[in-house]
């Protein structure tokens, strides 16, 4: 797997790129990984993949990043405050029941604490099949 295309992604705002991006991580992990557990089923299990990945390229983030009305699963920010990625993970039993991590978003406006600072912010939903074990949803919008 390429390295640079998710920095890229970030860098010029290509959601495309950066959907992409995840789902080739996840189609890179061996299935042995999943033998005799559920690991699938737990939302923590693609965070922590996430996290453990953006580590090691160095991007800054905040895991668990809490507001007034309970806590963003991923912030991803550049140094400057450019561009501010609020990202909400879900795993779902099946794609009929997607939707569920944009609209979470948007309900608890968990974007608000960072309208004040940054000067252009990106919310992404990211839905998880427990049966595939990838990405099944992403969405995403530009609040401002």
């Amino acid at each position: 797997m390429q390295v640079m295309p998710i920095l890229r992604a970030i860098q010029y705002k290509d959601m495309k790129k950066f959907e992409q991006s995840i789902h080739q991580l996840f189609a890179s992990l061996p299935h042995h990984s999943y033998s005799k557990n559920n690991i699938q089923e737990y939302e923590g299990y693609y965070a922590n993949v996430i996290y453990s990945y953006l580590t090691g390229l160095g991007i800054g983030f905040i895991p668990e990043d809490v507001t007034n009305h309970g806590r963003i699963d991923l912030t991803i920010a550049t140094p400057d405050m450019s561009q501010v990625y609020v990202i909400e993970f879900k795993v779902v039993d099946n794609e009929n029941q997607n939707g569920k991590a944009l609209e979470q978003i948007k309900e608890k406006k968990y974007h608000e604490k960072y309208m004040r600072t940054a000067k252009e912010i990106i919310i992404i939903g990211i839905e998880f099949s427990k049966k595939d074990r990838n990405v099944c949803k992403f969405e995403w919008d530009r609040v401002k």
